[in-house]
């Protein structure tokens, strides 16, 4: 009987930890998405822009309000109490990403993502941007849905 309490308390221990890593993970690439973003609205709406699914004013408005509401994300995911509510948040924001990269690779667009700014680099590309937010998708729903709990 006890140890079967110890073998279930290392469970949930072993759980916690992956918990808190992946809040981490998500939270350290919605930071570093919005900070490059935050002073670069121009080229930011212009990438968004390029998806030809907003007008332009669409793209405007989106490109002067992401960027924020990333790094609250970010912040969300490392705050005790927040957390769930930042991984509600990144799942809608990934979803969003996910159908209009899809649109964009389904119309053959010659765009790279615009998700990191102008740093992006290799990782900019439509297939491996919707490979990461897919599993940024994956994981903040699995985060949202944990059974792990706070602790008083």
């Amino acid at each position: 009987m006890a140890e079967q309490r110890s073998t279930r308390r290392a469970g949930g221990t072993m759980m916690r930890w992956l918990v808190i890593g992946l809040r981490i993970l998500v939270a350290a690439v919605f930071l570093y998405a919005g900070s490059q973003k935050v002073f670069a609205v121009a080229e930011f709406a212009a990438a968004i822009n390029r998806y030809q699914i907003l007008p332009l004013w669409g793209g405007a408005l989106v490109a002067s309000v992401l960027p924020t509401l990333e790094i609250v994300v970010a912040g969300a995911l490392l705050l005790p109490g927040w957390w769930r509510s930042g991984a509600l948040v990144s799942i809608a924001l990934n979803g969003v990403f996910c159908a209009a990269l899809l649109s964009a690779l389904l119309r053959d667009l010659p765009i790279d993502c615009g998700c990191f700014g102008t740093t992006a680099g290799l990782w900019s590309s439509l297939g491996a941007a919707q490979l990461r937010a897919s599993g940024l998708l994956g994981i903040s729903l699995y985060l949202f849905l944990s059974e792990e709990r706070e602790q008083p």
